[in-house]
This record gives C-alpha cells, sequence and structure tokens, in this order.
C-alpha cells in the first residue's frame, strides 16, 4: 500500500503540477472575465461528470478489490462509456447555449468532450488501482497533462488564440489518455460477456454516486461567486482555487489506493491511516498561516498585477483545500468498511453547507467572503468523517467479513 500510494502521489502531483502551470499560462494569455468564465463551465463540468460517474470508479475500486467479481466491473465498465457518451453531448448543448448567451467563442462547448474523455479513461484505471498497479496509472496521468500543455504551448507558440488553443489541447490529450486507458485494460475485461444487469451495477453503486457527486459540489465553487459576486470576482477565485489543483488531485489519489490496501492490511491500518491525515491537515493549515506574508507577491508574480493584494484570498482558499482534501481518503476509509450510505449522507450535508457558505460569503464580502464561507463548511464536513470513524473503531469486523448489501457498526 505505501508503495502505492507514494507512486500514485508522486505521478498526480507531477500532472497536476502540470495543469496548474497550463491554467495559470491561459490566464495570462486572456482577460479576467473570460478566465472567470472558463472556469466555471469547468467545474459545472466537472460535477456533471462525477454525476455521470454513477459511483463507478469507486464501485469498481471496492468490488475489485474485495469480490473479484469481472462480471459487475465488465458491466459497470460498460455503463460508464454509456453514461460519458451522454455527458458529452449534454455538456456540449450546455457549453454552446452558454457560449452564445455571453457573446464567446462557440468552440468553448468542445472542452466537454475532454470531460467525457477524462471520465472513461478513470473508470478504465480503476481496475488498476484495485489491482495496487503503479506503472499504468502513473503513465496515464502524466500523459494526459504533459501533452495538453505541450499542445497549449506550441500553439501560442505560433499565434493560436488562446482559448481555441486551450480547447484543441485538452481534447487531443483526453482522446490520448482514452485510448491508452482501455487497452491497457486486461483482455478478458475488455471482451468479456456479461449477463449481469445493468440495475444490479445501478442498485449496488448508488450510494458511492451520491457521496462522490456531493463531494464534488466544490467545483461549482467558481460559478456561485460569479452568480452572487459578478465575474470579476469569480476570476480572483479561480486563480486561487487553481494552485490548489495539486492537493486535490493528490488526496483523491491517496482514497483510491485506501481501499485495495485495507482489503490487504486489514483494520489494524484504519486508524493509523487516519491519524496521519488528520495529523498532515493540521500540519498544513498552520504551515500556510505562517507564510501568509508572502503569498501576496507569490500572486502578482504568477498572475500579474491585475491580482496584486489577493493573499489573504489565497491563504483562505489553501487553508479549506487542506481541509477538505483530508476528507477524500477518510471518506475511502469508511467505504471500505461497507459504510457507504453514511458517507453518502455526510457528503450531501458537506455539499449543501459547502453552497449556502460560498453563496453567503459572496454576498457579505465576494471572493474572500466565499473563501471563508467554503472553510467553515469543510470543517464541518471533516468533523462528521472524523467522528463517524471514531464511533467505529469500537468494532473488529473485517471488510472482507461484511456482505456488499450490509452495514458495519
Amino acid at each position: 500500500m505505501r508503495r502505492q500510494v507514494m507512486v500514485t502521489v508522486l505521478a498526480r502531483g507531477f500532472g497536476s503540477c502540470l495543469q496548474a502551470i497550463l491554467l495559470v499560462l491561459f490566464a495570462r494569455a486572456v482577460d479576467q472575465t473570460l478566465f472567470g468564465l472558463t472556469n466555471a463551465l469547468l467545474g459545472l463540468g466537472a460535477i456533471a461528470a462525477v454525476l455521470a460517474d454513477l459511483g463507478i470508479t469507486a464501485y469498481i475500486v471496492r468490488t475489485w478489490s474485495f469480490d473479484r467479481d469481472p462480471q459487475r466491473v465488465v458491466r459497470a465498465l460498460r455503463v460508464g462509456n454509456s453514461a460519458a457518451l451522454v455527458l458529452g453531448l449534454v455538456l456540449t448543448a450546455a457549453f454552446a447555449t452558454a457560449s452564445v448567451a455571453v457573446d464567446a467563442p462557440l468552440y468553448l462547448s468542445f472542452i466537454a468532450a475532454w470531460i467525457s474523455f477524462e471520465k472513461c479513461t478513470e473508470a478504465y484505471l480503476s481496475v488498476h488501482s484495485a489491482e495496487q498497479r503503479t506503472l499504468i496509472p502513473a503513465v496515464s496521468i502524466i500523459l494526459r497533462r504533459a501533452l495538453p500543455l505541450a499542445v497549449f504551448a506550441g500553439l501560442l507558440f505560433f499565434s493560436v488564440d488562446a482559448l481555441l488553443a486551450l480547447v484543441i489541447a485538452l481534447c487531443l490529450g483526453g482522446l490520448v489518455g482514452q485510448l491508452h486507458g482501455y487497452y491497457a485494460l486486461p483482455k478478458f475485461l475488455r471482451v468479456k460477456t456479461t449477463a449481469l444487469s445493468a440495475r444490479v451495477v445501478l442498485s449496488e453503486c448508488r450510494a458511492f454516486g451520491i457521496a462522490a457527486l456531493a463531494s464534488q459540489i466544490r467545483n461549482a465553487d467558481t460559478f456561485l461567486v460569479s452568480l452572487f459576486a459578478g465575474l470579476a470576482a469569480s476570476g480572483a477565485f479561480a486563480a486561487a482555487m487553481k494552485l490548489t489543483i495539486p492537493i486535490y488531485l493528490v488526496a483523491s489519489a491517496v482514497a483510491l489506493s485506501i481501499m485495495p490496501g485495507i482489503a490487504k492490511a486489514g483494520m489494524k491500518a484504519v486508524l493509523r491511516i487516519a491519524v496521519i491525515l488528520v495529523s498532515g491537515g493540521c500540519l498544513g493549515v498552520v504551515g500556510l498561516v505562517a507564510v501568509r506574508p508572502w503569498m501576496d507577491p507569490v500572486m502578482t508574480w504568477i498572475y500579474g498585477p491585475a491580482y496584486s493584494g489577493s493573499g489573504l484570498l489565497l491563504c483562505l482558499v489553501l487553508c479549506g483545500t487542506f481541509i477538505g482534501a483530508v476528507g477524500f481518503p477518510l471518506a475511502a476509509l469508511l467505504q471500505a468498511l461497507n459504510l457507504t450510505r453514511t458517507v453518502a449522507q455526510i457528503e450531501v450535508a458537506g455539499a449543501l453547507m459547502v453552497v449556502a457558505g460560498i453563496a453567503a460569503g459572496a454576498v457579505l464580502g465576494e471572493a474572500v467572503g466565499a473563501a471563508v464561507g467554503a472553510l467553515v463548511a469543510q470543517s464541518v464536513r471533516a468533523a462528521l468523517l472524523i467522528v463517524r470513524l471514531l464511533i467505529w473503531r469500537s468494532t473488529s469486523v473485517s471488510p472482507k467479513e461484511v456482505s456488499r448489501e450490509g452495514v458495519a457498526p
């Protein structure tokens, strides 16, 4: 498990840094309003992608880790492919409508194709995560982040419009990543037929889907800020949020590594991992507060003079990110114990608090207020997950002894 976590974290961390560089270059090449609009659509698209995922990615990881049932995995992958196709079509239409409404270029809508490609790829890679294989997922994430950055930089060099260059780069990287993910699957999962009904899989992964969708509501943060405080405020908020991408992707990578690790290591590892996660989150927040005086020049150096004075915003956003990121692997720990319905309930409550906090904060204090609201909501969500894990600690039931439908105490 340690090796899988280390390699996954390094690969995701490096890949997310590449993606952050891509978005920083894009931010410097366009005005703040267009940057805010693009990120608002990307945030909504990310939420739609989680909805279309239907919980399949996490479901495959747990099913393949604990049950080794190819029938369920094959059916889950096929349902996921169908959902991705629908997702791409719906988002393309929605983004096209939004582009026309605000007089933005129509080709902005094709970012929806990249979101669809990414969704399919993550489902394919979940099989390797469940088997604790590290090379193929690592190659995939680096490929899907390095290629778009290289293409975007090359197109900018030849004076291609920055937004068009971003769309082309993302779509090309997403397509290559999906092809790699599909052909890297074990052959029997690609060619195996199954009589298992899609309804069975959809029923079993429902709680995973609800939890994933609720936990990803943070991706609507930029849209909410633009709605309640205007596009200029959303641009500043988006700029700070883009610097948190490495943290969230690393946290999600750790979460994917936890379920197969618990399947092999057993209950002795659960509380140890929880203590490490909570301690790391607390240390991260303390460290961010300590370096607060240097955050104003950092924002100015990265994004330019238009973002001077945004250090407090960056500090608040990063603190909320550290606390929120801890929730991903904590939720995975509870799901490994088959507490999927409990996780879904906590994540739904957390999502409602995040939406309310950002909306109220944006009205009262624009971007900074929104960051404060998100920070408070994420803190409550993390506390709920920790409390539920502490309640569990009195049980000695192993995940392997808990039925697929049952729920541990």
